[in-house]
């Protein structure tokens, strides 16, 4: 592969507490001596805690978790209750949390 063709970065939108994905990611990169993030940038999300405990510091966006949870327990109850949901698409706001991965 060439270097044009080398991808430098990597996303990982599925990140949980038992499954740290961009851990994993990050260990292979380093056995690989891959330089992170001066060839490869990662990006985890919802900034758990592991994130600033693995070397270099995962860059995170940090998700709203508790306020996704009070939206869709507000659209459930309403559902449940056979009220109408009239807002279908919610859009929370999220924070990008740069450290060292990237």
């Amino acid at each position: 592969m060439t270097p044009e063709e080398r991808f430098n970065r990597i996303i990982n939108h599925q990140e949980s507490e038992r499954i740290p994905i961009a851990a994993g990611v990050i260990r292979v990169l380093r056995e690989k001596k891959i330089r992170i993030p001066q060839e490869m940038a990662v990006v985890g999300f919802n900034d758990l805690d592991f994130a600033t405990i693995v070397e270099p510091r995962l860059t995170t966006m940090r998700m709203p978790r508790f306020e996704m949870g009070r939206v869709a327990y507000d659209m459930l109850s309403k559902l449940v209750k056979g009220e109408k949901v009239t807002q279908k698409r919610v859009v929370l706001k999220t924070k990008l949390i740069i450290r060292e991965s990237s």
